[in-house]
């Protein structure tokens, strides 16, 4: 198999997108997205009831096997695959949901469609395939895998023009999910560097970073999670490989944006830590792992 990257525009996966995005039934959703939408749409007291009512189901039917959001992904008619998961009842009142909210959905969705058609063009280009050579091959040596050589479902979806994100690995094993509908063509680069950013997260991380914090460090899940992102945020898609080779660490600057959720001056002890290794195309070992878990004070009587 060789490395393929195969753009996906799905209008019911954007119109869940937005569904669920109002209903901020996660610390995920993205807050700056819903201001925008408020600001173009004027919802009334029935639309504004079926968002609350929306975060009320998928609170119980989150991230991992119980996704709710997966078969609006996958299936071009999810009802079936939906009512398995959540049952007759739960079905119907979903149906109604988005029954109520697509006609808010569809103001949108008539412009954000031609700019997703334009990113659908860029990705499908050879040549951003291509651009990632470096980084494939400088995430490979670090992590102690080979490079990444699958085909990669990329489900191209709604953004605001400051705002952007991904998800990786939440509707398959051989997907991404990208938000980029806003952002400038320009911005090419920043794409490709979000993309293997949550690429990190479906492919490299698993193969000695993981590993090595589970049965080497005994961590748990959560704490396996905030120290890959730490990991991955330090390295893209504004850190040491933004600019596609090894860039030098300014300590004293501290550069912005390189995770919303996490101070930059944590990220930049990361790097500090992990730039030796990248320099001299070393893979993560025990020793750095065990450096990365003290940011966390794990198991730090072993030291």
């Amino acid at each position: 198999m060789s490395l393929t990257f195969t753009p996906k525009i799905s209008r019911l996966a954007n119109l869940y997108f937005f569904i669920q995005n109002l209903s901020e039934w996660h610390l995920s959703n993205r807050k700056e997205y819903n201001k925008i939408w408020r600001s173009q749409l004027t919802f009334s007291t029935e639309a504004e009831s079926c968002i609350q009512e929306f975060k009320k189901i998928h609170g119980q039917y989150p991230f991992g096997d119980k996704y709710l959001g997966r078969s609006f992904f996958l299936y071009d008619n999810p009802w079936s695959e939906i009512e398995l998961l959540i049952g007759k009842n739960n079905t119907i009142d979903v149906k109604r949901i988005f029954t109520t909210l697509e006609p808010y959905f569809n103001t949108l969705y008539t412009e954000e469609e031609i700019l997703l058609k334009k990113w659908e063009t860029v990705i499908s280009k050879p040549e951003f395939l291509t651009s990632a050579f470096y980084i494939n091959n400088t995430l490979a040596s670090f992590y102690g895998c080979m490079p990444y050589d699958e085909q990669c479902t990329i489900y191209l979806l709604l953004s605001t023009t400051k705002k952007n994100g991904g998800t990786a690995g939440t509707v398959s094993d051989h997907a991404i999910t990208l938000e980029l509908s806003r952002i400038p063509i320009e911005s090419e680069k920043q794409i490709l560097n979000i993309l293997w950013h949550e690429l990190i997260h479906l492919y490299f991380r698993n193969h000695k970073l993981y590993p090595l914090l589970k049965e080497g460090m005994d961590c748990n899940w959560e704490i396996m999670g905030k120290i890959d992102e730490f990991v991955a945020s330090s390295l893209l898609p504004n850190g040491l490989l933004s600019k596609h080779s090894l860039a030098t660490i300014d300590e004293s600057i501290i550069p912005e944006n390189l995770n919303a959720r996490i101070a930059s001056e944590k990220i930049l002890h990361v790097q500090r830590l992990i730039y030796p290794y990248l320099q001299q195309k070393k893979a993560i070992d025990l020793r750095l792992v065990k450096e990365l878990c003290l940011i966390f004070d794990v198991n730090k009587k072993r030291e």
